[in-house]
């Protein structure tokens, strides 16, 4: 089951909103992998939020 893609049906959602904080690896350096993963694979815009 691919969560964001359900929620964002499931909801009727518009936008999902998330933080990205990890910086485990360069390939991963803008986003993090759970971020990466949400936005190529949500049904809906994404909006991800850093921390300052």
């Amino acid at each position: 089951m691919n969560i964001s893609k359900e929620l964002g049906h499931e909801l009727e959602a518009d936008i999902i909103v998330c933080g990205a904080q990890g910086l485990k690896n360069a390939e991963h350096y803008f986003l993090g992998s759970a971020s990466e993963a949400i936005v190529l694979t949500a049904s809906c815009d994404v909006l991800i939020v850093r921390r300052s």
